[in-house]
């Protein structure tokens, strides 16, 4: 149940940025600098609705907790800009590279998240 919760944050959280990414290109008319501009955005919103929504919280202050998961998304977020720039380069689209950068970094998201964010309180976890 907590990696349903997860995809369903994560689904959510992947509207958000692509509106900040559609919103920044449409503005900025630089792809990689309103992709980087998205990518913050997202995480911002990821973390409050993960810690609401997937994960138990508790212990650390939400200061520290969002820096914690801040770095963390930075793994998947690097996969994801690293795979948004390939796919970039190979096609040229930018909603076809935005689609498989976000998926690059899934994976790599939930694992930091569960296992080093909020693993003190892994087994406290919902159902």
């Amino acid at each position: 149940m907590r990696f349903l919760r997860f995809l369903a944050v994560g689904g959510t959280g992947f509207v958000v940025d692509a509106g900040l990414f559609a919103i920044a290109l449409r503005l900025l008319e630089q792809p990689h600098a309103s992709r980087a501009l998205a990518i913050v955005g997202a995480i911002t919103f990821t973390w409050a609705a993960n810690r609401t929504l997937t994960f138990e919280t508790g212990g650390k202050s939400k200061l520290a907790e969002y820096i914690h998961y801040f770095a963390v998304s930075m793994v998947g977020a690097a996969a994801n800009f690293a795979a948004f720039s390939a796919v970039l380069w190979l096609t040229e689209s930018t909603m076809i590279s935005f689609v498989l950068g976000t998926c690059a970094g899934l994976l790599l998201n939930y694992t930091g998240y569960s296992r080093l964010v909020f693993a003190r309180r892994s087994s406290q976890t919902r159902v």
